[in-house]
């Protein structure tokens, strides 16, 4: 949701019967609509990638079953990540779970911010607990 607010042509991807909450996509609607982004859904796993600066990828699973069940073909490989725009980068909310969800190729790849998530993680947890504190920065 937090990309919508940015400006950012933002496509939601995602397997059918595995939507969000109504009131989130029309909030992820608003959003776009202020910011002068773009807001769209898709369920076509392989178009979804066309054009893409950005893949943030997540798991589509429902609580009492796993997405792979089902949706064995929705794994992100290399070529599924090779329609995105060559600059694409690629990002996931962790924990990943390679070579079920994505391919470690993808994962481990030039292309992956993975490997800046921990340190990012670090100074996230450290902002939101002086946030938390009633910590004011200094101007």
């Amino acid at each position: 949701m937090l990309f919508t607010r940015l400006g950012m042509d933002v496509t939601l991807c995602h397997p059918d019967g595995y939507e969000l909450d109504p009131n989130v996509i029309e909030k992820c609607k608003e959003n776009s609509e202020a910011s002068g982004g773009q807001f769209k859904q898709v369920s076509d796993f392989e178009r979804a990638f066309e054009n893409q600066e950005i893949v943030y990828a997540r798991h589509w699973s429902l609580k009492e079953q796993q997405y792979t069940i089902n949706y064995d073909n929705w794994y992100l490989d290399e070529a599924s990540f090779g329609r995105a725009e060559p600059s694409a980068l690629f990002i996931h909310p962790m924990p990943l779970r390679r070579n079920d969800e994505v391919d470690e190729k993808v994962a481990n790849g030039a292309r992956s911010l993975l490997k800046f998530m921990p340190e990012n993680k670090y100074y996230l947890q450290k902002a939101v607990f002086a946030l938390s504190t009633g910590y004011e920065p200094l101007n």
